[in-house]
This record gives structure tokens, C-alpha cells and sequence, in this order.
């Protein structure tokens, strides 16, 4: 499957549309998941986009919704894609279901903005790095699971670099400069230079937030906001205790509080200026 063809994404435009539907016919979950003989979780895993749909489900839909034969075909087809499988399926033995929604969501994306408040986002990640935040986030995973998980981590990279690349904008806490993972300095300060190279890139645009502000509303959470060419924008916060994902006009909020980030932030040159002297710092130390 091509990049930016990801069938999560497809799931989910199935299900915008499958909710739209039932609103517009008046008909509650409940009846549809009676009709169905499903459960109402059934019905709002299928319009949330977390559960693929068979042929013959998605006909007794439209037609308990009265949608017409000409939209039922086109909907097949997206149904069919929603079936597909992504690369990020040959790791299924080292991923959790909420890694894999959200790396489906991500290859779909056309931009992300995303604030992080205590580690670099994975899309910026070094190999080093990556391996010591999944080690010392899982000391108890096997070395091969941990190895593969940098793999992952490295083949979502490739976005920012394909013909179409992904634009990303993010903001960090000028923590995140100072906290050595696993006290590995020298995969640290490798990580430093990375971010400086990568923000080179046209589609990259980085901003750190300085330890003088002392109260801002990222404090509260880190986030991601997904924007996609063809969907409403999704905002992704990720928590100990599960993923939360919020859709217009729940996600607007977030988009509230980024912006109000980025003007609290450092301007770009700025922040790369702050992140090589930090980085020179710590090469003194190694």
C-alpha cells in the first residue's frame, strides 16, 4: 500500500460518513445495533473507524438508512480498503492496538502539530534515542521486541522525506533539551544535532519553549493534532491509562491551545539557536 493510502484513515472516513447517514435518517444507535443484532459498541467502534466492516453489514446499513444504490458501490470500495492492511501490520507481535490506530492515522495525515513536553516526537527520533526511550519506558521488554520497535519508529520517518512529505510543526518543552534519557549523553547531544538538521527540512518547523514561561496550557498534556486532505482534523492525546482521539469540533480546542503555544515559544531561530548551545554544553560532558 502507497504512503498517504492508509486504511485506518479509510475506517474512519467510512464511519464520518456512516454516522452522518443514521443522524440525517433520525435513527438512534440503539436501533441500529438492534437491526444489526450488535451491541451499541459495535455500532460506535464502526463510526469511530475502529473496526473494519464486511460487505453484506455495510448493505443492511445503507439500506436501513436509505442510501442509494450508485453511493452504496463507491462506499463498498472504501469499505474494501478499510480491510487492507498497512506495513505497520508485519509488527502486529510488538505493537498495541492504540500504537497501530494512531500510525495509521499518521500516514494519512498532511500535517501535524504536535507539542511535547517530555521526550522528542518519534517522527524526530534518532535510532540511539528511540532506543533508549523504549528501553527505559519497557526495561522489562526483550532486546528483539525493543529492536523492532525502533524499526517502527524509523518507517514512519520516511514521511518526512518522501515525495509528498508530511508537514509537521512542533513544539517542546525546553525540558525535553536537558533530560537525558537514560543518561546515554552522547545518543543525546546526537539527538540535539538531529533536530537541528531536520529542521532544515522545508516541511519542518520546530519551536521550543523556554523554562521562562513559567505557566502555559501545554503543561497540562502533551498532543497531537492530525490534519488530513480529504477528513476533518483529529487531535490525539496519548495517556498512561489509553489513547484519547477527538474530532471536530472537540479537537478545535486543542488547535486554540497550540496556537497560543507557538506564540509563547521561542521563534524558530531562536529555538535552534537555544538547542546548539545546549548541545554544545553537553559535548563538553561527554
Amino acid at each position: 500500500m502507497a504512503i498517504g493510502e492508509s486504511p485506518t484513515a479509510k475506517r474512519r472516513r467510512l464511519g464520518l460518513l456512516l454516522r452522518k447517514f443514521r443522524t440525517e435518517a433520525k435513527i438512534s444507535a440503539e436501533v441500529v445495533s438492534q437491526h444489526m443484532d450488535r451491541n451499541d459498541a459495535w455500532v460506535s467502534r464502526v463510526e469511530r473507524g475502529r473496526t473494519g466492516l464486511r460487505r453484506l453489514d455495510l448493505e443492511r446499513l445503507l439500506d436501513l438508512y436509505g442510501v442509494d444504490g450508485s453511493v452504496q458501490a463507491e462506499l463498498a470500495d472504501l469499505a474494501k480498503a478499510g480491510r487492507e492492511r498497512g506495513w505497520w501490520s508485519n509488527y502486529s507481535g510488538v505493537l498495541s492496538r492504540q500504537y497501530s490506530s494512531y500510525i495509521g492515522f499518521e500516514a494519512e495525515a498532511s500535517r501535524l502539530l504536535t507539542y511535547d513536553s517530555l521526550v522528542v516526537t518519534g517522527l524526530l527520533q534518532t535510532e540511539a534515542y528511540a532506543r533508549k526511550v523504549l528501553q527505559v519506558g519497557a526495561p522489562e521488554e526483550d532486546r528483539a521486541v525493543i529492536e523492532r520497535k525502533v524499526e517502527v519508529r524509523l518507517n514512519r520517518q520516511q514521511r518526512l522525506t518522501s515525495e509528498n512529505p508530511l508537514r509537521l510543526w512542533l513544539i517542546f518543552d525546553e525540558a525535553v533539551l536537558h533530560r537525558v534519557i537514560g543518561g546515554d549523553l552522547r545518543a543525546h547531544v546526537g539527538q540535539l544535532d538531529h533536530l537541528v538538521k531536520m529542521a532544515e527540512l522545508h516541511n519542518v518547523r520546530l519551536q521550543v519553549m523556554p523554562f521562562r514561561e513559567a505557566g502555559h496550557p501545554g503543561m497540562l498534556s502533551s498532543f497531537t493534532i492530525m490534519e488530513f486532505p480529504n477528513d476533518p482534523t483529529m487531535a490525539y492525546i496519548e495517556g498512561l491509562t489509553g489513547d484519547l482521539y477527538e474530532d471536530a469540533p472537540e479537537s478545535e480546542r486543542y488547535r486554540v491551545v497550540f496556537d497560543n503555544l507557538r506564540a509563547s515559544a521561542l521563534g524558530e531561530p531562536s529555538s535552534i539557536s537555544l538547542i546548539k548551545e545546549v548541545a554544545a554544553d553537553l559535548r563538553r560532558d561527554t
